[in-house]
């Protein structure tokens, strides 16, 4: 099995089971968006919901995956940091490396980025 799905896709997905609840006149949406990102397996990284750019399901039916993050130099340190935390493999271009790697850098963040 192998499937990929994208970030909008991800999103659609969130905000749908919100408006659900929203029209349901459910309390508290800021906690319901937590425990939804929660049940489509997204993280939550300092009370944000982060999305990848693209999720990549594969092998077994346990559904083995993979979250995707490609970076490029406009990113800030903190929007990186956090995608790092969400546990992420994060690739970014060649030309943008040095960039990335001051933020990096800067932000102790323990995952490789990659495609250099």
């Amino acid at each position: 099995m192998l499937r990929v799905t994208l970030d909008y896709e991800l999103n659609e997905n969130l905000y749908r089971k919100l408006g659900e609840a929203q029209g349901r006149q459910e309390k508290r949406l800021d906690l319901q968006k937590q425990v939804f990102a929660r049940e489509l397996q997204l993280p939550v990284v300092r009370g944000k919901v982060v999305l990848p750019d693209m999720r990549i399901e594969y092998g077994t039916q346990e559904g083995e995956r993979v979250d995707v993050e490609l970076a490029t130099s406009h990113y800030h340190g903190n929007h990186l940091a956090d995608k790092a935390r969400a546990g992420f493999q994060i690739y970014g271009r060649s030309q943008d490396a040095p960039g990335l790697r001051r933020i990096r850098d800067e932000h102790e963040i323990a995952t490789a980025i990659l495609s250099f």
